[in-house]
C-alpha cells in the first residue's frame, strides 16, 4: 500500500510557549530577536531524539543556528549480500553556550608597511 508513515509527534503548544518565555523571544545560541527580524523560531532537541520533549532537552534557535547544529556523518554498513555500502546519517551536534560578556574584545591591528611607505 502507498501510505505515509506517521510523522513524529509535534511539540505541544503549551511547551512551545513555555520555551519561548524562557528564551525571551531570542535565539539561545546567537541572541537574534525573532519578532524584530520576522524569523520563525525552531526547536532543537539536544540529544537528537525527537520523542524526548522535556524542556531540559529543547532549545529555541533561529533557522541559521539550527542548520549549524546538524551535520551529516558517513557510515559504512554491510548490506544483505555482504557488500560495504556508505550511507549518510544525520547527527545532532551539541550546542555551545552563548557568551554573555558585556565587554567587547578589541582587535589588535597589525601594521603592515608597504615598500613605498617606508621610502
Amino acid at each position: 500500500m502507498f501510505w505515509k508513515e506517521p510523522r513524529r509527534e509535534s511539540i505541544p503548544q503549551k511547551l512551545r510557549t513555555e520555551l519561548l518565555l524562557r528564551c525571551k523571544g531570542r535565539c539561545e545560541k546567537c541572541g537574534l530577536d525573532f519578532h524584530d527580524n520576522g524569523v520563525r523560531p525552531h526547536f532543537h532537541h539536544k540529544d537528537g531524539d525527537p520523542k524526548n520533549n522535556k524542556p531540559s532537552n529543547l532549545i529555541v534557535v533561529c533557522p541559521n543556528c539550527h542548520s549549524k547544529l546538524h551535520t551529516w556523518k558517513v557510515v559504512e554498513e554491510k548490506d544483505i549480500f555482504g557488500f560495504t555500502v556508505k550511507k549518510r546519517k544525520l547527527v545532532a551536534v551539541k550546542p555551545r553556550k552563548r557568551k554573555t560578556s558585556t565587554k567587547k574584545k578589541q582587535r589588535k591591528r597589525k601594521t603592515e608597511y608597504l615598500l613605498w611607505d617606508l621610502l
